[in-house]
């Protein structure tokens, strides 16, 4: 197993969402302009942590089969690190835009989060050879990601209040995805065979 101290991305993201954190107060304190900027790219930089610590557990963990169960996720996490970037350089600048793309950045984070949960779902049921087939709660974790990407689209032309919302929706998906993760997991070590010279408690009524 590989730890998120031993992931030179990892670490590093998590170092800049503690800084940014930090930057973000003493701008608070100080009474300097936008520390929210500081505090929406932490958030960001934590989120993405989470979503590279599942995914190096996985690919450390079991084989790729297709170049897109790599690439899919970390995808969208490149994608998430530009527009929190993006929100970056427009709060540096005291741009009207900077809180929109920081937002679209976390909810780009969290459908990274849940992308990676449930590859590692497929990942583990396949090596367990069980049932990978997405089930209610994986299917619910793809339209609240679905409505999550669409209204941090739409808010991004409109308003911040739909961009807010699609943050809602994407911890509600990565929190649909953990669920259908973890019960993969419990029948995966429910379902694995016993040692030979084991002795199977029998099963009560």
């Amino acid at each position: 197993m590989r730890r998120l101290t031993e992931s030179a991305v990892g670490l590093a993201l998590v170092v800049a969402a503690l800084v940014c954190a930090a930057v973000g107060m003493a701008s608070n304190i100080a009474g300097f302009l936008n520390p929210e900027t500081w505090f929406l790219t932490g958030l960001v930089f934590g989120i993405l942590a989470i979503a590279v610590s599942v995914d190096e557990q996985r690919l450390t963990n079991f084989a790729v089969l297709h170049p897109a169960e790599e690439w899919l996720a970390r995808s969208i996490m490149i994608v998430a690190f530009a527009c929190c970037l993006a929100g970056f350089i427009l709060g540096l600048f005291d741009a009207d835009s900077r809180d929109l793309w920081s937002v679209m950045a976390v909810i780009l984070a969290l459908i990274a989060v849940g992308v990676t949960i449930d590859a590692h779902r497929v990942a583990l049921a396949r090596g367990s050879h069980i049932e990978t087939r997405a089930r209610e709660d994986a299917l619910a974790g793809v339209i609240c990601a679905a409505i999550a990407f669409g209204l941090g689209v739409f808010g991004l032309a409109h308003a911040e209040a739909w961009l807010f919302a699609g943050v809602v929706f994407g911890i509600v998906a990565a929190a649909f995805m953990f669920d259908e993760q973890a019960h993969v997991l419990h029948r995966a070590r429910r379902e694995r065979p016993a040692p030979i010279g084991t002795r199977v408690p029998p099963r009560s009524a």
